[in-house]
């Protein structure tokens, strides 16, 4: 007897707002549970389609509330179908949210990673310049990283005594993050003595302190054609941060391990860290989770 294929497969099921209100101007960050998001083509509130989303994991996708007024449910939809309504997808507008997404004037709903920025910016992870931009072009700095990666963990962050890195003074804004971080085992300085806060973070040595945070243990073989660059240090960082899906390619099939990392990728790869610490399965697979930009 001849078989006919895999069989159908299950439409999305959404089963998790949160926040479930936000203001009726729209731009709240939320996280949407569920299962079976693979592919996903639109998520709407209502009849509106969202401002921006990103699906980070089959069962979990950061989106950005549209304006709206009332009570609607929130709609995932895939090759496979529309999620069905349920009290589970209710979203309200016009409801105080603590999680609402400040607005920045250089990410548009249309930038491939405004819903992970919006995430953070919701969970107070990160900020913008005082002139409302958030710059997600721009080079991320060990320091800035090190304070975005703590506070995605929610690490206790107290006042720094001595460091052992002459370029980190007690009163430096960074002091208590680096800090925290070199306590918890997550960063090392660039010399036994230099910390280098204000060098712009390499994508390796964004994945090695990603996997360190993360107590990430697959590993893979890479298969980029600029792995030859990576350095030994960061290598086994790279592959299991590769491995669990949280640093990929570039359209072009390189990895780039010693490009600069932007604010922007930064922001997408904590945001999936943001969703593992909040209870989400771990992430598999070698999709590029911070490509783009």
């Amino acid at each position: 007897m001849s078989g006919g294929g895999g069989g159908v497969i299950p439409t999305p099921v959404v089963s998790g707002i949160q926040p479930a209100a936000g203001p009726a101007s729209g731009g709240t960050a939320v996280t949407i549970t569920g299962s079976r998001f693979t592919g996903a083509t639109a998520v709407s509130f209502g009849g509106t389609p969202a401002a921006s989303f990103t699906v980070t994991l089959d069962t979990l996708i950061a989106a950005v509330s549209p304006a709206g007024a009332g009570t609607v449910d929130v709609t995932v939809v895939t090759p496979y179908g529309t999620s069905a309504a349920s009290p589970a997808d209710h979203f309200t507008y016009g409801v105080a949210a603590s999680q609402t997404a400040p607005q920045f004037s250089d990410v548009p709903a249309s930038y491939w990673a405004r819903a992970a920025i919006a995430a953070l910016a919701g969970h107070g992870v990160v900020d913008g310049f005082p002139d409302g931009t958030f710059r997600p072009d721009t080079a991320v700095t060990r320091a800035q990283f090190i304070k975005m990666l703590d506070l995605t963990l929610g690490l206790s962050v107290s006042p720094a005594g001595a460091s052992a890195f002459t370029d980190v003074p007690v009163s430096a804004w960074y002091a208590p993050y680096v800090a925290a971080a070199v306590r918890a085992g997550i960063v090392q300085g660039t010399s036994p003595t230099a910390f280098s806060p204000g060098a712009a973070l390499t994508r390796e040595q964004m994945a090695l302190m990603l996997a360190r945070a993360l107590t990430l243990t697959k590993t893979g073989p890479l298969a980029f054609p600029d792995d030859a660059a990576i350095d030994a240090w960061a290598l086994q960082g790279l592959q299991e941060a590769v491995a669990a899906g949280y640093i990929g390619g570039f359209p072009d099939g390189s990895l780039r391990p010693l490009a600069t990392a932007t604010r922007a990728q930064a922001a997408k790869v904590l945001a999936l860290a943001l969703a593992a610490r909040a209870g989400a399965p771990a992430r598999t697979g070698s999709s590029p989770a911070d490509a783009g930009g």
